[in-house]
């Protein structure tokens, strides 16, 4: 469940695995979740992202956690259906790869109507959907144009304090400033 006040991701409330904002790198490092699925990997002190399979509530989805920032901490989680494996799999594209990536995006969307407070009538079926909060964003995203289709939900954590944000805000003010200055 992705609770949408605080962010706060349960992947498996039996086992206690979650993910929420300002969840430092160590503290993943020390979680049950990381323990049981990532342990036998070698990670050095630089790495930030951390990719493994698992099952939430029903969804084969691989999960991948990036960590970093200001605050070293979970900054972006990233999920795509195993389904994917059909597209990815082949040597060349399977004749109906188009039907197979918006069945992926309809898995992604039923994940995110089932998993967050989010009704049917948030999201578009064909189209990417990205929802704002004030923890981060939400988005779940699907996109044919390439010649590597692709179809993902994305949690983006933010990571600022309201301090930060204000600063960051002051900062990219005086950015444009001394831009429009130049022109």
């Amino acid at each position: 469940m992705i609770d949408l006040k605080t962010g706060r991701f349960v992947i498996d409330a039996e086992k206690g695995w979650e993910v929420h904002p300002f969840m430092t790198r160590e503290e993943f490092m020390q979680s049950d979740m990381f323990k049981t699925v990532l342990n036998k990997k070698e990670f050095t002190e630089e790495d930030e992202v951390f990719s493994f399979l698992v099952n939430i509530d029903g969804y084969e989805m691989y999960m991948r956690i990036i960590t970093g920032g200001r605050h070293n901490c979970v900054e972006n989680i990233s999920l795509i259906s195993k389904r994917f494996d059909e597209i990815n799999n082949y040597k060349c594209m399977p004749d109906n790869w188009e039907e197979i990536a918006y069945e992926i995006k309809h898995i992604h969307d039923d994940f995110l109507l089932k998993e967050t407070t989010l009704n049917q009538t948030c999201l578009e079926r064909e189209k990417e959907n990205w929802f704002d909060v004030s923890w981060g964003s939400i988005r779940s995203s699907f996109d044919l144009r390439y010649d590597d289709p692709y179809a993902e939900i994305v949690i983006d954590y933010r990571n600022r304090t309201q301090e930060e944000d204000e600063e960051l805000g002051r900062e990219i003010e005086e950015l444009g400033d001394a831009f429009f200055d130049v022109i």
